[in-house]
């Protein structure tokens, strides 16, 4: 089932409203060493099964994989997988719209990328960062590490946001050696090379609202008090939280929305994907009005 666009519009009082969210997880304090404590998933669900991917796949390799040298102890595997496969497992049964939302608009994001320098020098760099960092936010979130997650959107934001502050200068000698010597995302200077960009009818509403999804976006990094997983969780964990991961999730979808927008003034030929759309048109309190206006006046030139 996919996302509806007028779910976006009131997420949040809606999945809280289900009755299957309402499940109150209290503290987990241990992590089992028996078998018979783990409630097996049903035959024929495709999650059941864990398995190593063929070795044809693999483009760039030959021949069989080596045998294990160096397999992990079993009490080991369990503390580090078990807590979150329970997490993953919860967050697919109740909350899997969602996950398959970040999944689709990943996809259409790295869809709507410059495919490499022959069209866009600078940009298709930052781009293909930016579609790792939302590939491991859903996944990381979707197993219970709800900071984490938004950890990576602040950097995929960054890296989209440091990379079009040069394009849209036309400075690409200077994006080059800033990459050469190992510089690091600075979004400041960014955003003040960005700042006489674009239509300034459009782009004075949105520079506002860039900076303060960056500025909830660095509480999370930098630990501000009600932004820590255990906060998250009201527990140790990682446990499901429901309400958790939906403010992950409009965190995604606004992210992607502000990247599509970075991407756009660094690469002029960029076309907004029609899955995308819908980041725009029924986004979140964070871009009050300004969708309309963006679709119209920004994203149709």
């Amino acid at each position: 089932m996919e996302v509806e666009p007028e779910s976006r519009a009131e997420p949040l009082e809606r999945v809280l409203a289900q009755e299957p969210l309402t499940w109150d997880s209290e503290m987990v304090v241990i992590v089992s060493r028996k078998d018979h404590d783990a409630r097996k998933l049903p035959k024929g669900d495709f999650r059941r099964e864990r398995a190593y991917l063929a070795d044809h796949l693999f483009a760039l390799s030959s021949g069989k994989s080596p045998d294990p040298t160096d397999k992990v102890p079993r009490g080991a595997w369990r503390r580090l997988m078990q807590l979150p496969t329970d997490v993953v497992l919860r967050t697919t049964d109740y909350q899997g719209s969602f996950v398959a939302d970040c999944v689709r608009q990943s996809a259409a994001w790295i869809n709507a990328s410059p495919l490499g320098p022959d069209q866009s020098s600078v940009m298709s760099i930052p781009a293909m960062d930016a579609w790792d960092e939302f590939e491991a936010a859903n996944f990381v979130a979707s197993h219970g590490w709800y900071r984490q997650g938004r950890s990576c959107l602040r950097l995929a934001l960054e890296v989209v946001a440091q990379g079009a502050g040069y394009a849209a200068k036309g400075a690409d000698d200077d994006y080059r050696k800033w990459r050469d010597r190992g510089g690091q995302p600075d979004w400041s200077k960014s955003i003040g090379r960005l700042k006489d960009s674009g239509p300034p009818d459009v782009m004075n509403q949105v520079w506002p609202i860039l900076d303060r999804l960056y500025g909830d976006l660095c509480k999370t990094v930098h630990g501000a008090v009600g932004h820590s997983n255990s906060e998250l969780w009201e527990s140790n964990g990682p446990i499901w939280a429901p309400k958790a991961f939906v403010l992950f999730w409009l965190d995604y979808c606004d992210t992607l929305a502000a990247c599509y927008v970075l991407l756009k003034l660094g690469w002029r030929d960029m076309g907004l994907p029609k899955r995308a759309r819908v980041l725009v048109e029924a986004p979140s309190k964070r871009w009050d009005k300004c969708g309309d206006t963006l679709l119209r006046e920004f994203f149709a030139g």
